[in-house]
């Protein structure tokens, strides 16, 4: 049997717990933008998104960028911090970070992470602001 001063500690040792569990945050995963094969092609919008749940949402904006294929890339990749690295990665800087490499493209990238339900949301304002800046480098 518990004394009062153990069901105390206990349930303050459930609070706790209880924060932790519910400092996970919903996310956004998928991508938003659009791809080019060719400078002769018309681009190919993609909207394919869906929800995750995370300690960390990560939102990587593609400036632009080329993959494998050599097919141009700009949009928004957006998905949950669930590895280590991730949650490595956003703990050290959890702002924006600029890269030139990100899941086999080539470019120019922001990489960003943030704690807040729906963050990594892309909005139009970022997307035409993306597009805005479209300039094909290789």
């Amino acid at each position: 049997m518990l004394s009062n001063t153990q069901w105390i500690y206990l349930e303050i040792f459930l609070l706790c717990l209880l924060n932790q569990v519910s400092a996970i945050v919903d996310c956004t995963h998928g991508f938003v933008g659009r791809m080019q094969a060719s400078l002769s092609d018309d681009y190919i919008h993609i909207n394919d998104t869906r929800m995750c749940a995370a300690d960390w949402c990560i939102q990587v904006v593609i400036h632009g960028a080329y993959d494998d294929d050599n097919t141009f890339q700009q949009g928004v990749s957006s998905r949950c911090g669930y590895t280590g690295g991730d949650r490595s990665i956003c703990q050290r800087s959890q702002s924006c970070t600029q890269i030139s490499f990100y899941d086999g493209m080539k470019g120019n990238f922001s990489f960003c992470c943030c704690r807040e339900t729906e963050c990594n949301r892309p909005t139009a304002h970022l997307i035409d602001e993306i597009y805005g800046r479209s300039v094909h480098l290789k």
